[in-house]
């Protein structure tokens, strides 16, 4: 056995070694400007770092957490540049009684937004929706919901162009080709 071969092992330790303490510093370096809002925490299966490009990419089981919001989805990437996070994969966003689903999300540090497309789907309480894209804004506390939105509380719809739903209010409102289907229940006193 020579030199090298006796060496393999100990490199690799030193080398995960060195590799995890550059995740570290990039962790706490990663949101400069989110920091005075609060930390980020990404859990994962596994991680993945691009030093050259600032990206950070996370498998299998992620959970991102920012103040009272909590993503999860299967895969994840953080672009350190752009202070943004991508998650794919039976995608969830969760804040207080709100859960919105979907395929695909992405989440806009500095902005405080949340794109979600693919099969969202809304709840929050007793109101509903479906759409093929929307948009959360966590100061607003504001869900946009277009691509054929649809909401609903128990047999009450309405659709529209777009949906707003400002979930601080309970108020929804409809733009565009908007209609309105209730049922008689809710107007004969019952």
């Amino acid at each position: 056995m020579g030199l090298s071969q006796g060496c393999k092992p100990i490199v690799r330790v030193w080398l995960c070694g060195i590799a995890f303490l550059w995740c570290q510093q990039l962790a706490a370096a990663v949101l400069p400007q989110a920091a005075s809002a609060g930390t980020i925490s990404i859990d994962a299966t596994s991680f993945e770092v691009d030093g050259k490009q600032n990206i950070l990419m996370a498998s299998g089981n992620v959970v991102v957490k920012h103040g009272d919001v909590t993503l999860y989805g299967n895969l994840g990437t953080y672009y350190q540049n752009l202070q943004q996070i991508i998650l794919s994969g039976k995608v969830r966003v969760i804040r207080e009684t709100m859960n919105l689903s979907c395929d695909r999300a992405i989440a806009y540090g500095v902005e405080d937004r949340i794109e979600v497309t693919g099969n969202v789907v809304f709840v929050r309480e007793d109101i509903n929706g479906r759409s093929g894209a929307g948009l959360y804004d966590r100061k607003a506390q504001t869900v946009l919901l277009s691509g054929n939105p649809k909401v609903w509380q128990n047999r009450d719809e309405l659709t529209g162009k777009t949906i707003l739903v400002d979930i601080r209010r309970s108020k929804v409102t409809t733009y565009g080709g908007a209609k309105a289907v209730f049922s008689v229940e809710n107007f004969s006193g019952r």
